[in-house]
């Protein structure tokens, strides 16, 4: 899969004349690349990369919400998800703040996967590729963040969640 265009309209806000309804990215560290860019942010990076992938000409998936908030707001919109990581989806982790999101692009073996990210106060890149290993049910190096799951491309079959997700989706879902 070839490497983020971070000027397709993919990563622009609808304002500005782009697709994304994220918000526009932290320029604190002046990274943010153009007026109306989403990145850098997780949210923005991540709803943008998502529907690239899926080559859809729009972001018709996902949205503009807080990281950690993904899984449950996917899923409301009909993805399928699961505890596995697919090649495409969106990984998803809450923490005490505003969680993390980042889309995987490789799959090395059971234990270790690549994923494209960004995040809101980086200070040296709008995006980039991570390595995330599998340790003690998480896929983060830092055990504030606690993953939730994996959103898949649309048609793929859903998997199991891990407990707390599933718990927190249906939370979510009698709230409604």
């Amino acid at each position: 899969m070839p490497a983020p265009d971070i000027n397709s309209n993919y990563y622009i806000m609808t304002a500005y004349g782009g697709w994304s309804p994220c918000i526009e990215g932290n320029n604190a560290h002046g990274l943010r690349p153009f007026p109306g860019s989403v990145l850098p942010n997780c949210s923005g990076f991540a709803t943008g990369r998502y529907n690239e992938r899926l080559n859809l000409g729009a972001c018709t998936w996902l949205g503009s919400w807080n990281g950690g908030d993904f899984l449950v707001n996917g899923m409301a919109q009909g993805l399928p998800a699961g505890t596995d990581p697919v090649v495409g989806g969106a990984m998803v982790w809450r923490n005490s703040g505003d969680g993390h999101v980042a889309i995987v692009e490789q799959i090395i073996s059971p234990t270790e996967i690549v994923c494209a990210e960004s995040g809101w106060d980086w200070i040296s890149n709008v995006w980039e590729y991570r390595t995330h290993y599998y340790n003690n049910g998480s896929w983060h190096g830092n055990p504030n963040y606690i993953y939730q799951g994996c959103l898949y491309p649309p048609g793929t079959p859903p998997g199991p969640l891990p407990t707390s997700a599933a718990d927190f989706y249906m939370l979510f879902l009698e709230d409604d």
